[in-house]
């Protein structure tokens, strides 16, 4: 990135923020002026009035793939912290003294004032024309929407140091623009955003602290995934081996038999 000698270095202000590109298509533009002029005062404004503030903003930050708006900020307004929550930097031409310039990020001439999102700096960029003493008059002009008179007028409250005359002319013809097309730009609205799900939770095997430690870290993995088998739990007369050629049921009447037998020689001895 090039950068002017002297102003290498970002600014350490908790109010800076790094230039992020915030393009808007010729909808967006006119929807988010217009709801921000409800906001601000309580009704959308002519016709007229909103295609000048389209004009102007597309003259200034362009539109659609050409857009070249920069952290929401509408009328490519200098740094001015009463009217916008932050500030950044980024490339920026200007006539001075007759001649066109060019600067870089972190120059003085290029601190520009930020916004978090579209209807803020919409907002924030109607806020600064009506509220700063300079663009008054200019600001009667728009609510008039007399497009020759508040360009007149910005000029003379220095919004702008491009030519009068060019700056006047774009901003004719894209009013023009406008008006011809305002039923279709009218009809934009943001994207809903789609639902989000709620994300089914896997079940969870538990493993015992004693096999963890009894195997590695991929025989564990095999383990959980394993799914669990149930055995049957075998009766006791399983366990116990039969002698050959004799049934279960031989072998426990004949076992009851000798068992019966010892208790009766004990008790026969203890009554003796």
């Amino acid at each position: 990135m090039r950068l002017h000698p002297g102003y290498e270095k970002k600014p350490e202000d908790p109010n800076f923020i790094d230039v992020k590109k915030t393009p808007l298509d010729e909808g967006a533009i006119a929807y988010y002026l217009r709801e921000a002029w409800r906001d601000m005062h309580g009704s959308y404004p002519s016709e007229n009035t909103l295609a000048i503030a389209w004009s102007q903003t597309v003259l200034e930050t362009g539109r659609n793939a050409r857009s070249m708006m920069r952290n929401n900020n509408f009328g490519n307004i200098k740094l001015n912290l009463d009217y916008s929550p932050c500030y950044t930097s980024y490339k920026a031409g200007e006539f001075l003294n007759g001649k066109h310039e060019l600067f870089y990020s972190y120059h003085p001439q290029t601190m520009f004032a930020a916004w978090r999102t579209p209807l803020e700096g919409a907002f924030g960029y109607l806020t600064f024309l009506s509220k700063r003493k300079r663009y008054t008059k200019a600001w009667v002009e728009l609510t008039k929407g007399n497009t020759v008179g508040y360009v007149r007028e910005l000029k003379a409250g220095g919004y702008f140091t491009a030519p009068l005359d060019k700056y006047t002319a774009v901003v004719v013809r894209l009013t023009n623009e406008f008006k011809k097309k305002h039923d279709k730009l009218m009809q934009w609205t943001p994207p809903t955003p789609e639902p989000e799900f709620e994300k089914e939770l896997e079940p969870i095997e538990v493993v015992m602290i004693d096999e963890v430690e009894a195997h590695s870290e991929e025989e564990i993995e095999v383990i959980i995934e394993s799914p669990i088998i149930e055995e049957p739990v075998e009766t006791l007369t399983d366990l116990v081996p039969l002698p050959p050629g004799e049934t279960k049921l031989n072998y426990l009447i004949r076992t009851f038999h000798m068992i019966w037998s010892y208790v009766a020689q004990m008790i026969a001895r203890y009554k003796k």
